[in-house]
């Protein structure tokens, strides 16, 4: 008899697994550069507000803070102007200019003094307010009554601050003192803070921000 033909056996390849589509990141609403003017904000119909990243831990109104007031004199301008507030968070104080003049941001909103230096580089509004720089000490610290006792002493204080040629034209005055540099991520808050609580020894803050402390703090002057 014929032999019985041999089954072959069939083999499926398997399917390969499909790859899962990557969801897309959305694009900030902020995400692109500009440096013109008003037209130009105009056409996009933002106003991306430059920031410290510091001061997203306010998200509740403090009355008398400068970067509220702030705030609110940026966002009473964009209602006028038909535009739509965009804050952008910067991680440090020294990236703020450079951002605004590459065109990642349209104003900056972050208590700044219109120092000359400042002046050469971006244009400032009418000023908000007048402030004075208060050499800032613990209540404690009865000894330093002025110039002669900072031998010895030293100042804390962001290097991109208006606070830092003022303390490096002190140095110059008083032999002994010691200018330290602070990490540019801190608020001058953060500064008051950690020399109320001993962790710097000075630091330098406008009065109008040190008078808005002194009404949760008294361990400062």
């Amino acid at each position: 008899p014929p032999a019985s033909p041999t089954a072959t056996p069939s083999a499926t390849l398997a399917a390969p697994t499909p790859t899962p589509t990557p969801t897309p990141v959305p694009t900030p609403p902020w995400h692109y550069l500009e440096t013109g003017d008003l037209d130009a904000l105009a056409a996009h119909g933002k106003l991306r507000v430059l920031l410290p990243r510091q001061g997203e831990k306010g998200a509740l109104p403090r009355a008398g803070f400068p970067l509220d007031y702030e705030r609110e004199a940026v966002a009473s301008f964009a209602k006028s102007a038909g535009l739509e507030v965009v804050f952008v968070w910067v991680e440090r104080y020294d990236e703020l200019l450079p951002w605004l003049l590459e065109g990642k941001g349209d104003v900056v909103a972050a208590s700044l003094t219109a120092t000359d230096e400042r002046k050469k580089s971006v244009a400032f509004t009418v000023p908000l307010d007048h402030v004075k720089e208060q050499l800032v000490t613990r209540s404690d610290d009865l000894g330093l009554k002025g110039p002669k006792q900072l031998a010895g002493r030293t100042i804390v204080a962001r290097r991109s601050s208006s606070f830092w040629p003022t303390v490096e034209a002190l140095q110059k005055r008083v032999k002994g003192l010691t200018l330290v540099a602070a990490p540019e991520y801190l608020e001058t808050e953060d500064l008051l803070e950690a020399g109320a609580e001993a962790r710097y020894d000075l630091t330098v803050a406008d009065d109008n921000l040190l008078e808005a402390v002194a009404a949760y703090r008294r361990d400062l002057r």
